[in-house]
């Protein structure tokens, strides 16, 4: 769909007139509805600043505004070869019914982003699927996506903050010196109950994943002191000037937030965090399997270790 026809659809939908929003847009310039109308009949097409303007009159993002190519089947089937090749697309086929699917299982960092407004998607969807006509109110909701997903998984970063920044105030001792003292605390918190999983490299650096619902309704006082100790040595390395940064998916209709430190060295407490989330992930443990299992972890956290401040600092100036 051109711009000139998504602009006249959303202003039809808002219900106003060229010239009002040639009013609203434009500050009421003299050849504002003018103007409105040869954006409608593609006779003149809006420069990135303008398209921005008139999404903000019209109270969408402006990705809901700007031309996406996909006006030829062969647009679109080149579009879904790059899905499958980026986005893990499947595509099946089952009593005469071709479908496309997207797998949600162990999304990489690739696809998290993309699965969370899957999710959203789909959850707006189940509102209004049992309607002949498409309401005006969902065609609206879409049109501000992008809006209403960071409106959401900032309410749940807000809730997270909200629900620790107490406990984080509170804390009074020294900060962990090296990489093996975070270790164990994330042990501690895998051992504790929590759900918790990493990535010891990726484009975001080197991250720690948890489930929102569970930090924020579901935790004991000895997860939330656990977490609120985690929360507290992360801070103090954004302090020092690591590049470190959280934030909020759902790609598997749950909230979750990710905590992410691109400091390379750091990779340590990751593989060392992974190494504790396999060991418990078995189902049969025996004594010679946990004995085996203590004596590794020890090794690995007194032999693979680094100063955290020094590599912040020298990671900081690269």
């Amino acid at each position: 769909m051109k711009i000139s026809e998504r602009l006249r659809k959303y202003r039809l939908l808002k219900g106003i007139t060229q010239k009002e929003l040639g009013n609203i847009a434009l500050k009421g310039k003299r050849d504002s509805a003018v103007r409105i109308n040869k954006y409608e009949k593609g006779i003149i097409e809006p420069t990135p600043e303008s398209l921005q303007i008139l999404a903000d009159a019209l109270d969408v993002d402006v990705e809901a505004l700007s031309a996406v190519d996909m006006s030829s089947n062969v647009d679109r089937i080149y579009a879904l070869f790059d899905l499958e090749e980026r986005r893990n697309l499947k595509i099946t086929r089952s009593e005469g019914k071709i479908s496309l699917e997207f797998d949600t299982k162990d999304p990489d960092e690739y696809n998290d982003t993309f699965l969370t407004y899957l999710n959203m998607w789909y959850n707006e969807h189940l509102k209004y699927r049992d309607y002949d006509e498409e309401p005006k109110e969902y065609t609206l909701w879409k049109a501000r996506f992008f809006s209403n997903v960071r409106e959401r998984t900032s309410e749940q970063q807000i809730k997270v903050d909200d629900t620790y920044k107490d406990i984080v105030a509170s804390i009074s001792e020294d900060h962990y010196k090296t990489s093996s003292d975070v270790s164990m605390l994330l042990r501690k918190i895998i051992e504790s109950g929590l759900t918790v999983s990493t990535r010891p490299a990726s484009e975001h650096g080197i991250c720690f994943t948890f489930v929102i619902k569970e930090l924020t309704e579901q935790s004991s006082p000895e997860q939330k002191t656990l977490f609120g100790r985690f929360l507290y040595e992360f801070n103090h390395w954004k302090e020092l000037g690591a590049t470190a940064y959280s934030y909020v998916t759902m790609p598997n209709r749950i909230f979750l937030i990710t905590y992410c430190i691109n400091v390379p060295p750091f990779s340590v407490i990751s593989c060392q965090t992974k190494n504790v989330l396999d060991f418990y992930k078995q189902t049969d443990i025996s004594d010679y399997d946990r004995e085996d299992f203590e004596r590794d972890f020890k090794y690995s956290i007194k032999d693979f270790h680094i100063n955290l401040e020094e590599e912040i600092m020298r990671y900081k100036h690269l």
